[in-house]
């Protein structure tokens, strides 16, 4: 995904795997953590759109969406609290990826490709803007399963 997210920052052509109307496209669903990220960052709905049409366009390997999905219902199904906390740690480390991805999509956008060898480091860039690292800390670190429940299943006021 990284590669591919790269390959459309020096090329400016996007993933055509996948159709974003496509059936197989699983729902891109919004998080709280997402929405935090993408309200602070510029362009951040270009950045998550470029981001879940890569995942779109790796989906034969692995869909991190879905996988979101999958480890929240498998928590919310789980009796036995071992497992249960297990699962929420599968997703909540899939989402903190799905928001690395979207930092890094940002991380490219604020770079010229044409600069490349004047780059500084994701790293370096990261350590600069701290305030990606306290959302994910705050809404996805210290969270439990209610990090991974998605914003559109959300009731009013929560």
């Amino acid at each position: 995904m990284v590669t591919s997210l790269i390959l459309y920052w020096l090329n400016r052509t996007g993933p055509t795997a996948v159709s974003r109307n496509s059936n197989t496209s699983s729902p891109r669903l919004m998080y709280t953590a997402i929405h935090s990220l993408i309200r602070l960052i510029k362009n951040g709905l270009e950045c998550k759109q470029r981001v879940d049409d890569v995942i779109d366009s790796c989906a034969n390997y692995v869909n991190l969406r879905d996988n979101i999905e999958n480890w929240r219902v498998q928590a919310e199904q789980e009796a036995d609290e071992i497992n249960r906390k297990r699962a929420i740690k599968r997703g909540l480390l899939a989402l903190k990826r799905y928001f690395i991805l979207i930092v890094f999509a940002s991380y490219l956008d604020t770079h010229d490709p044409g600069l490349a060898e004047d780059l500084e480091s994701f790293k370096f860039w990261m350590n600069r803007h701290q305030e990606f690292v306290t959302i994910m800390r705050e809404e996805i670190d210290d969270a439990d399963l209610e990090g991974l429940v998605p914003v559109e299943k959300l009731n009013p006021g929560q």
